[in-house]
């Protein structure tokens, strides 16, 4: 009966139910940290009001967060918020001072007024980068040309990635800017037409002009003619008794050295040779 008796009082703590502990929380850090920046503050207090005489016990017991935070100064990881001053970069010290260099348009692309039948465009985008002249079809119905675009196999990559086939390709199209008159090669595109820039003037509409641009100083330079369209003044040095010169255009211009041994008869059929492959001559 006493076993039975002492069994009883034990099952009954067995059943009580046991207190089940608190979770941890998810982010621990979180706590520590809030907790650390109580006792940081706590310190700042202190360290503002810092003496001489301090209670032995008192910097026994945080000498351990002394010893941190004066690295954290020293190491410039915290930083005082009374009266502190802040260093600036060079570049944020330039933007504040308004120090920067002005910034310039792109100068790979430009417009030109330019016109093309009867129709005028006030801005023709130039683009250095582009390798087609490029044309809404919008702008090809209003010219009036007709039926006259062939089909191409071209297909233009567009920023995005995507790609797009153009309707044809219209050729030796007469584009007029200011009094000079250039044919061209348009690519005709069924895309929405730009009411600022409605036409591309590419890389090939700038090498028929023959011109070197510069964007950046807003002026152009002639390409200069070869030697053989404008003839360079030489100084010709004197030759040896054998050999003298002969000229192949006019006043006494594109010299080439000759033997003075050659009859006139000799002479005028080497020179008429020589003539028609001027081109062929260094």
């Amino acid at each position: 009966m006493e076993k039975e008796e002492e069994e009883k009082p034990r099952e009954d703590k067995e059943k009580q139910p046991r207190e089940r502990p608190y979770p941890p929380p998810p982010f621990p850090q979180r706590l520590a940290k809030k907790k650390h920046e109580k006792g940081f503050e706590k310190f700042m207090d202190v360290f503002k009001k810092l003496t001489i005489n301090i209670p032995f016990a008192e910097a026994l017991e945080n000498m351990s967060s002394y010893a941190k935070f004066m690295k954290d100064v020293l190491s410039k990881k915290r930083r005082l918020r009374d009266h502190e001053m802040v260093a600036l970069m060079e570049e944020c010290s330039a933007i504040l001072q308004k120090k920067l260099p002005p910034k310039h348009k792109d100068p790979g692309s430009f417009t030109i007024p330019c016109v093309i039948g009867t129709q005028i465009f006030g801005k023709a985008l130039c683009d250095l980068g582009a390798s087609i002249n490029l044309m809404p079809i919008s702008i090809f119905r209003k010219l009036g040309m007709g039926d006259v675009i062939k089909p191409t196999s071209v297909r233009l990559q567009l920023a995005n990635r995507s790609i797009i086939h153009p309707w044809g390709i219209l050729e030796d199209v007469l584009v007029k800017v200011d009094k000079f008159i250039f044919p061209a090669d348009f690519i005709v595109c069924d895309i929405e037409e730009d009411l600022e820039v409605p036409i591309i003037l590419g890389r090939p509409f700038l090498a028929t002009g023959r011109v070197l641009i510069d964007p950046l100083n807003n002026s152009k330079d002639e390409v200069a003619k070869p030697s053989i369209e404008v003839p360079l003044e030489l100084e010709l040095k004197k030759l040896p008794h054998h050999l003298k010169y002969a000229y192949l255009g006019e006043n006494s211009t594109l010299p080439v050295i000759v033997s003075t041994e050659l009859t006139n008869v000799q002479e005028e059929k080497l020179l008429r040779v020589l003539k028609g492959h001027k081109r062929a001559i260094g």
